[in-house]
Protein backbone atom coordinates (compact mmCIF):
# COMPACT_ATOMS: atom_id res chain seq x y z
CA UNK A 1 0.00 0.00 0.00
CA UNK A 2 1.28 3.48 -0.91
CA UNK A 3 2.13 6.05 1.81
CA UNK A 4 -0.21 8.16 2.39
CA UNK A 5 -2.93 6.50 -0.12
CA UNK A 6 -6.35 6.59 1.19
CA UNK A 7 -8.35 3.95 2.54
CA UNK A 8 -12.11 4.03 1.21
CA UNK A 9 -14.91 3.61 3.96
CA UNK A 10 -16.76 0.49 2.73
CA UNK A 11 -19.93 0.77 1.26
CA UNK A 12 -21.57 -1.76 4.02
CA UNK A 13 -20.42 0.14 6.88
CA UNK A 14 -21.65 3.47 5.36
CA UNK A 15 -25.08 1.70 4.96
CA UNK A 16 -24.77 -0.03 8.66
CA UNK A 17 -24.48 3.76 10.34
CA UNK A 18 -27.09 5.34 8.47
CA UNK A 19 -29.53 2.59 9.30
CA UNK A 20 -27.86 2.57 12.90
CA UNK A 21 -28.44 6.38 12.70
CA UNK A 22 -32.23 6.41 12.00
CA UNK A 23 -32.88 3.55 14.32
CA UNK A 24 -31.69 5.57 17.35
CA UNK A 25 -33.16 8.89 16.44
CA UNK A 26 -36.65 7.06 16.21
CA UNK A 27 -36.02 5.38 19.65
CA UNK A 28 -34.45 8.05 21.46
CA UNK A 29 -34.26 11.31 19.43
CA UNK A 30 -36.70 14.22 19.26
CA UNK A 31 -39.08 14.53 16.69
CA UNK A 32 -40.86 17.62 15.51
CA UNK A 33 -44.24 16.42 16.51
CA UNK A 34 -45.53 13.21 18.39
CA UNK A 35 -46.82 10.93 15.28
CA UNK A 36 -48.66 8.92 17.96
CA UNK A 37 -50.57 12.26 19.02
CA UNK A 38 -52.48 13.78 15.80
CA UNK A 39 -53.70 17.30 16.35
CA UNK A 40 -56.95 17.85 14.14
CA UNK A 41 -56.06 21.94 14.16
CA UNK A 42 -53.20 21.05 11.72
CA UNK A 43 -55.03 18.53 9.57
CA UNK A 44 -53.89 18.37 5.84
CA UNK A 45 -51.39 21.34 5.93
CA UNK A 46 -48.55 21.51 3.39
CA UNK A 47 -45.22 20.66 3.66
CA UNK A 48 -43.31 23.96 5.35
CA UNK A 49 -41.54 25.56 8.33
CA UNK A 50 -43.33 23.48 10.96
CA UNK A 51 -43.78 20.58 9.61
CA UNK A 52 -41.47 19.48 7.24
CA UNK A 53 -43.22 16.62 5.14
CA UNK A 54 -46.85 17.88 6.12
CA UNK A 55 -49.42 16.44 7.91
CA UNK A 56 -52.44 13.86 7.04
CA UNK A 57 -56.09 14.25 7.26
CA UNK A 58 -56.12 13.55 11.41
CA UNK A 59 -53.17 15.88 12.17
CA UNK A 60 -50.22 13.56 11.79
CA UNK A 61 -46.77 14.98 11.40
CA UNK A 62 -45.61 12.72 8.67
CA UNK A 63 -41.98 13.22 8.85
CA UNK A 64 -42.16 12.53 12.66
CA UNK A 65 -44.22 9.28 11.70
CA UNK A 66 -41.57 8.31 8.48
CA UNK A 67 -39.08 8.49 11.17
CA UNK A 68 -41.05 6.54 13.85
CA UNK A 69 -41.91 3.87 11.11
CA UNK A 70 -38.61 3.05 11.28
CA UNK A 71 -38.64 1.29 14.48
CA UNK A 72 -41.35 -0.41 13.75
CA UNK A 73 -40.42 -1.71 10.50
CA UNK A 74 -36.78 -2.22 10.14
CA UNK A 75 -36.61 -4.46 13.69
CA UNK A 76 -39.33 -6.82 12.07
CA UNK A 77 -37.39 -6.95 8.55
CA UNK A 78 -34.19 -7.59 10.75
CA UNK A 79 -35.76 -10.32 13.37
CA UNK A 80 -37.62 -12.15 10.52
CA UNK A 81 -34.49 -12.29 7.66
CA UNK A 82 -32.42 -13.68 10.78
CA UNK A 83 -34.67 -16.44 11.73
CA UNK A 84 -35.04 -17.64 7.82
CA UNK A 85 -31.46 -17.12 7.66
CA UNK A 86 -30.61 -19.34 10.92
CA UNK A 87 -32.93 -21.98 9.73
CA UNK A 88 -32.38 -22.22 6.02
CA UNK A 89 -28.33 -22.53 6.82
CA UNK A 90 -29.61 -25.37 9.07
CA UNK A 91 -31.87 -26.89 6.68
CA UNK A 92 -29.15 -26.35 3.68
CA UNK A 93 -26.49 -28.37 5.74
CA UNK A 94 -28.78 -30.85 6.74
CA UNK A 95 -29.87 -31.66 2.93
CA UNK A 96 -26.41 -31.07 1.42
CA UNK A 97 -27.03 -34.67 -0.49
CA UNK A 98 -28.36 -36.26 -2.97
CA UNK A 99 -30.78 -39.06 -1.11
CA UNK A 100 -34.23 -39.61 -2.01
CA UNK A 101 -35.43 -38.04 0.85
CA UNK A 102 -33.58 -35.08 0.48
CA UNK A 103 -34.61 -34.41 -3.08
CA UNK A 104 -38.15 -35.09 -2.16
CA UNK A 105 -37.94 -32.23 0.65
CA UNK A 106 -36.29 -30.12 -2.27
CA UNK A 107 -39.11 -30.80 -4.51
CA UNK A 108 -41.84 -29.49 -2.01
CA UNK A 109 -39.59 -26.42 -1.53
CA UNK A 110 -40.08 -25.41 -5.29
CA UNK A 111 -43.88 -26.35 -4.69
CA UNK A 112 -43.80 -23.67 -2.17
CA UNK A 113 -41.71 -20.81 -3.79
CA UNK A 114 -44.35 -21.29 -6.86
CA UNK A 115 -46.98 -19.35 -5.03
CA UNK A 116 -46.35 -15.72 -5.23
CA UNK A 117 -44.56 -13.93 -1.84
CA UNK A 118 -46.84 -11.56 -0.75
CA UNK A 119 -49.85 -13.83 -1.00
CA UNK A 120 -47.82 -16.19 1.81
CA UNK A 121 -47.19 -13.30 3.68
CA UNK A 122 -50.80 -12.38 3.56
CA UNK A 123 -51.94 -16.21 4.59
CA UNK A 124 -49.13 -16.23 7.81
CA UNK A 125 -50.32 -12.99 9.07
CA UNK A 126 -54.16 -13.59 8.72
CA UNK A 127 -52.97 -15.82 11.76
CA UNK A 128 -52.28 -12.56 13.66
CA UNK A 129 -54.75 -11.88 16.85
CA UNK A 130 -54.64 -8.24 18.86
CA UNK A 131 -50.68 -7.64 19.74
CA UNK A 132 -49.36 -10.65 18.15
CA UNK A 133 -49.31 -8.79 14.65
CA UNK A 134 -45.65 -8.20 14.60
CA UNK A 135 -44.46 -11.84 15.48
CA UNK A 136 -46.77 -12.98 12.61
CA UNK A 137 -44.86 -10.44 10.52
CA UNK A 138 -42.00 -11.60 11.79
CA UNK A 139 -43.00 -14.85 10.76
CA UNK A 140 -43.79 -14.25 7.31
CA UNK A 141 -40.61 -12.70 6.37
CA UNK A 142 -39.02 -15.61 8.25
CA UNK A 143 -41.03 -18.45 5.91
CA UNK A 144 -40.14 -16.32 2.94
CA UNK A 145 -36.83 -16.64 3.07
CA UNK A 146 -36.08 -19.97 4.82
CA UNK A 147 -36.12 -21.40 1.14
CA UNK A 148 -33.82 -18.80 -0.43
CA UNK A 149 -31.17 -19.07 2.02
CA UNK A 150 -31.64 -22.76 2.06
CA UNK A 151 -30.75 -23.19 -1.49
CA UNK A 152 -27.81 -20.91 -0.94
CA UNK A 153 -26.03 -22.75 1.68
CA UNK A 154 -27.17 -26.32 0.08
CA UNK A 155 -25.61 -25.92 -3.44
CA UNK A 156 -22.41 -24.42 -1.53
CA UNK A 157 -22.58 -27.37 0.22
CA UNK A 158 -23.10 -29.37 -2.41
CA UNK A 159 -19.44 -28.32 -4.48
CA UNK A 160 -17.35 -27.80 -1.11
CA UNK A 161 -17.63 -31.78 0.17
CA UNK A 162 -16.88 -32.87 -3.22
CA UNK A 163 -13.48 -31.13 -2.56
CA UNK A 164 -10.55 -33.09 -1.40
CA UNK A 165 -9.18 -31.85 1.91
CA UNK A 166 -13.27 -32.24 2.68
CA UNK A 167 -12.96 -35.54 1.83
CA UNK A 168 -10.15 -36.11 3.82
CA UNK A 169 -11.57 -34.41 7.30
CA UNK A 170 -14.39 -37.25 6.47
CA UNK A 171 -12.15 -39.87 6.16
CA UNK A 172 -10.28 -39.32 9.35
CA UNK A 173 -13.47 -39.40 11.05
CA UNK A 174 -14.94 -35.87 11.02
CA UNK A 175 -18.96 -35.49 11.94
CA UNK A 176 -21.02 -34.19 9.02
CA UNK A 177 -21.86 -31.24 11.17
CA UNK A 178 -18.08 -30.55 11.92
CA UNK A 179 -17.22 -30.24 8.26
CA UNK A 180 -20.26 -27.66 7.88
CA UNK A 181 -19.05 -25.42 10.46
CA UNK A 182 -15.27 -25.48 9.61
CA UNK A 183 -15.68 -25.50 6.00
CA UNK A 184 -18.89 -25.16 4.23
CA UNK A 185 -19.98 -22.25 6.64
CA UNK A 186 -16.69 -20.45 6.11
CA UNK A 187 -16.82 -20.17 2.07
CA UNK A 188 -20.86 -19.37 2.06
CA UNK A 189 -20.74 -16.76 4.71
CA UNK A 190 -20.09 -13.64 2.25
CA UNK A 191 -22.62 -14.83 0.09
CA UNK A 192 -25.48 -15.63 2.71
CA UNK A 193 -24.78 -12.18 4.10
CA UNK A 194 -25.71 -10.30 1.20
CA UNK A 195 -28.65 -12.14 0.16
CA UNK A 196 -29.49 -11.01 4.34
CA UNK A 197 -29.56 -7.90 3.45
CA UNK A 198 -31.24 -7.76 0.21
CA UNK A 199 -33.69 -10.03 2.01
CA UNK A 200 -34.00 -6.94 4.47
CA UNK A 201 -34.96 -4.32 1.86
CA UNK A 202 -37.20 -7.16 0.14
CA UNK A 203 -39.13 -7.77 3.70
CA UNK A 204 -39.26 -3.64 3.98
CA UNK A 205 -41.20 -3.76 0.72
CA UNK A 206 -43.64 -6.51 2.09
CA UNK A 207 -44.46 -5.10 5.43
CA UNK A 208 -44.89 -2.07 3.56
CA UNK A 209 -47.20 -3.47 1.20
CA UNK A 210 -49.11 -5.04 4.15
CA UNK A 211 -49.56 -1.99 5.30
CA UNK A 212 -51.27 -0.63 2.28
CA UNK A 213 -53.73 -3.33 2.77
CA UNK A 214 -53.97 -2.63 6.12
CA UNK A 215 -52.50 -5.70 7.55
CA UNK A 216 -49.88 -5.21 10.08
CA UNK A 217 -48.74 -2.42 12.90
CA UNK A 218 -52.56 -0.58 14.07
CA UNK A 219 -53.21 2.90 14.39
CA UNK A 220 -51.44 5.09 16.42
CA UNK A 221 -48.48 3.20 15.69
CA UNK A 222 -47.28 4.48 11.97
CA UNK A 223 -46.41 2.59 9.70
CA UNK A 224 -45.20 3.59 5.60
CA UNK A 225 -47.84 1.64 4.22
CA UNK A 226 -50.63 2.94 5.99
CA UNK A 227 -49.63 6.53 5.31
CA UNK A 228 -49.18 5.51 1.70
CA UNK A 229 -52.69 3.87 1.67
CA UNK A 230 -54.51 6.77 3.18
CA UNK A 231 -52.73 9.26 0.80
CA UNK A 232 -53.41 7.56 -2.34
CA UNK A 233 -57.24 8.75 -1.58
CA UNK A 234 -56.01 12.11 -1.29
CA UNK A 235 -53.77 13.06 -4.68
CA UNK A 236 -56.40 13.75 -6.76
CA UNK A 237 -57.25 17.17 -3.90
CA UNK A 238 -53.64 17.15 -4.13
CA UNK A 239 -52.21 16.02 -0.92
CA UNK A 240 -49.04 14.74 -2.43
CA UNK A 241 -46.68 14.80 0.30
CA UNK A 242 -48.60 11.78 2.49
CA UNK A 243 -47.83 9.38 -0.60
CA UNK A 244 -44.13 10.77 -1.89
CA UNK A 245 -42.38 10.98 1.59
CA UNK A 246 -43.39 7.98 2.54
CA UNK A 247 -42.70 6.28 -0.60
CA UNK A 248 -39.37 7.93 -1.01
CA UNK A 249 -38.13 6.24 2.80
CA UNK A 250 -39.04 2.99 1.42
CA UNK A 251 -37.06 3.55 -1.39
CA UNK A 252 -34.15 4.91 -0.01
CA UNK A 253 -33.77 2.36 2.98
CA UNK A 254 -34.26 -0.32 0.39
CA UNK A 255 -31.28 1.19 -1.60
CA UNK A 256 -29.16 1.37 1.47
CA UNK A 257 -29.36 -1.77 2.10
CA UNK A 258 -28.57 -2.83 -1.49
CA UNK A 259 -25.87 -0.82 -1.20
CA UNK A 260 -24.69 -2.86 1.74
CA UNK A 261 -25.12 -5.85 0.23
CA UNK A 262 -23.29 -4.96 -3.10
CA UNK A 263 -20.37 -4.08 -0.84
CA UNK A 264 -20.40 -7.51 0.49
CA UNK A 265 -20.34 -9.67 -2.26
CA UNK A 266 -17.25 -7.17 -3.69
CA UNK A 267 -15.50 -7.29 -0.43
CA UNK A 268 -15.83 -11.39 -0.55
CA UNK A 269 -15.09 -11.58 -4.23
CA UNK A 270 -11.39 -11.81 -6.06
CA UNK A 271 -10.09 -9.52 -7.38
CA UNK A 272 -6.91 -8.11 -8.71
CA UNK A 273 -4.15 -10.05 -8.18
CA UNK A 274 -5.57 -12.77 -6.20
CA UNK A 275 -7.87 -13.23 -9.22
CA UNK A 276 -5.00 -14.02 -11.34
CA UNK A 277 -3.79 -16.77 -8.86
CA UNK A 278 -6.53 -17.90 -8.64
CA UNK A 279 -6.68 -18.62 -12.80
CA UNK A 280 -2.97 -19.68 -12.48
CA UNK A 281 -3.49 -21.94 -9.68
CA UNK A 282 -6.69 -23.75 -11.62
Amino acid sequence: MRIGARRSVPGWAVGSAVVAFVLLWAAFGPLPHDPRSPALSSANQAPGGDFWFGTTESGVDVFSGVVAASLSTLPIAFAGVLAGLLAGTAAGIALSGHSPVQEGFMRLVDLFQSFPVILVAIVVVALAEGDSVNFWLTAAIAVINFPIFLRIVRGSALVVRTERYVLAAEVMGASRWRVALRHIVPNVSNVVLAQASLSIGFGIMAIASLGYLGIGSAPPEPSWGAFIREGADKLGDGRWWMVVFPSLAICLTVLVFNMISRSISKAGAPSGQAAADQKVSA
